[in-house]
């Protein structure tokens, strides 16, 4: 199996921003910082700066808790975690310090991912005060002697940086099996580029220094090189450079980059299966003998698909997840550009006990879904009838959405949203944390449903509940606002709220009465989206339909 070590810059790379900055601007330097900038070297700069924070009482305990503020985006993380489960080997170097990479890295449990760190180290002198030395040329605690490189500052040359990780990390008889992948964004990171093999990829961060100089020198860059604007395209480049590395191994001699399916040598896909141009599969995956795979799928390490099941284009299976199940009839068909989160199961046998082994159950989702982590989304219990969920939905970790569910587009479920069996979702509904909905419920589009709510009857359009058996609470107007219905719409959907369930008739009518009553105001009514309303309600009273959710004031007239 060819080996990979990922060197990562630091600042403005794997942090959105410089470390030496934010402890300047967040412990209150930024006015004596201005005012040496130009007079020292930026290393003795910020050594200096220690020194101004020690004789303002400042600890090293301050300049901690200043760091662990210090943000790193989500992708980045995802990132770092997923290249060191494919066994890849992380270094970081950069031109911060020691002190303040390690605070950092550990406050978002990442520091046990890199096995080196190459910058300029850090010390605590007798009185306490933190010291920032160069890492080139600084005397007997520094690292290294002094360097001569002119692409360079004379505190480090990450070139020669470079040269030693690769003399550490090959043997003459493995040497072309070990390749690079150099990420950085600083001028600084030029010279180790130039040290790149043509099997190595350098990832320069776009419109950044390190981008403009391959832009301009393009001659002299061997490596094969992809540039990245974002954490989310930094994340996405490089897990596909890392597994198209490893997916050729140890005896291969053609180049990654041209290849069209990349399956790590460890991964179990059985040789039926159809798979996709730019299919990516991932260490220890398994692909089934009747699983299609559209162009462009990516299954990261541990991920499963198995029985008659369908990916369409660009769809992505995290950590984990498992899709389809090995049922002797029926399918689940995915489409395009879905992402199936961590240790997710979609596609599996229903937890009902109508379901007859060996009946057809079936599972439709549409496009443009993010599946969170831990959620489960079961086939149907009979072949008479399946669960389908529509296009664009935000399903967030830990939902459960059971068999034979109708969910349509653009619906947000927050964590922990539970559906029962045979529910109905229409579109543009949210759910907040830990809603319950009992079997053969109607949501309809554009409701909210609050927190912790446990939803025993229909939610009519529109309409807003909540509590523990929820509640009829009035109008969901932000979420109307949100979506783009007018002043006028939802003025005239107020109105017809409160004259179906907040009326001050003196002689009290039932519900039927109200909504009749309704029904014959033609001003009304001739909003669209009253009458949509008005049928919604009347759909949850027909034959087999569980009514809607009480309203405690309409109940009392």
């Amino acid at each position: 199996m060819a080996g990979i070590v990922i060197v990562f810059d630091f600042d403005r790379t794997m942090i959105d921003g410089d470390s030496d900055n934010w402890v300047v601007t967040e412990m209150g330097l930024t006015e004596i910082f201005h005012q040496l900038r130009f007079t020292l070297p930026w290393n003795r700069l910020m050594d200096r700066m220690m020194t101004e924070l020690h004789s303002q009482g400042r600890s090293i305990q301050d300049i901690e808790a200043c760091l662990k503020r210090m943000p790193i985006d989500s992708h980045i993380v995802e990132a770092i975690k997923s290249a060191k489960s494919l066994g890849c080997d992380l270094k970081i170097v950069s031109d911060a310090n020691q002190f303040f990479i390690e605070k950092i890295l550990e406050q978002h449990n990442l520091l046990d991912c890199f096995s080196d760190i190459y910058t300029n180290p850090t010390s605590v002198d007798e009185n306490g005060k933190l010291r920032i030395l160069p890492h080139h040329g600084g005397g007997a605690a520094a690292s290294t002697p002094p360097h001569s490189c002119n692409l360079c500052p004379p505190n480090l040359c990450k070139g020669l940086v470079m040269d030693h990780i690769r003399a550490s990390s090959s043997s003459p008889n493995d040497q072309i099996l070990t390749r690079f992948i150099y990420l950085g964004d600083g001028g600084g990171d030029f010279c180790p580029t130039l040290k790149l093999r043509e099997c190595d990829h350098v990832m320069p961060r776009t419109n950044y220094p390190l981008w403009k100089r391959i832009s301009d020198k393009s001659s002299l860059i061997k490596a094969d090189v992809k540039e990245w604007s974002s954490a989310e395209e930094l994340q996405r480049i490089l897990m596909q450079l890392s597994l198209y590395i490893y997916s050729f191994g140890a005896d291969s001699h053609e180049d990654a980059r041209d290849s069209e399916v990349f399956i790590h040598p460890s991964a179990v896909v059985q040789p039926s299966a159809s798979i996709g141009k730019g299919v990516s599969v991932g260490p220890y995956c398994t692909v089934g003998s009747s699983v299609k795979l559209g162009n462009d799928c990516k299954l990261y390490p541990s991920s499963h698909i198995f029985g008659n099941t369908e990916l369409g284009e660009s769809c992505v299976l995290m950590n984990g997840a498992v899709v389809g199940d090995e049922l002797p009839g029926g399918y689940t068909v995915i489409g395009g550009n879905n992402i199936i989160g961590h240790h997710a199961v979609v596609g599996l046998k229903c937890q009902d006990l109508k379901y007859k082994h060996g009946d057809e159950c079936f599972l439709s989702i549409g496009n443009n879904n993010e599946i969170r982590e831990f959620c489960s989304i079961h086939r149907s219990s009979t072949s008479s009838d399946k669960t389908v969920i529509g296009d664009n939905n935000l399903i967030m970790g830990s939902c459960h959405i059971a068999h034979d569910c109708k969910i349509g587009d653009r619906n947000i479920f927050a964590n922990n949203t539970l559906l029962a069996g045979h529910v109905i979702v229409q579109d543009y509904t949210h759910t907040a944390g830990a809603t319950v909905v009992h079997q053969f419920c109607h949501i309809g589009s554009f409701s909210f449903v609050g927190g912790g709510s446990v939803v025993s009857q229909d939610v009519p359009k529109y309409m807003m509940v909540t509590g523990e058996r929820a509640e009829l609470r009035g109008l969901n107007l932000e979420g109307l606002r949100r979506n783009g219905f007018t002043m006028s719409e939802m003025k005239s959907l107020r109105a017809a709220y409160r004259k179906i369930f907040m009326s001050t008739e003196t002689v009290p009518l039932s519900l039927e009465e109200r909504l009749t009553k309704m029904e014959h105001n033609q001003e009304l009514c001739s909003v669209a989206a009253v009458g949509a309303m008005l049928q919604s309600i009347r759909d949850s009273f027909t034959e087999g339909r569980r009514g809607i959710c009480k309203f405690r004031q309409w109940l009392d007239s």
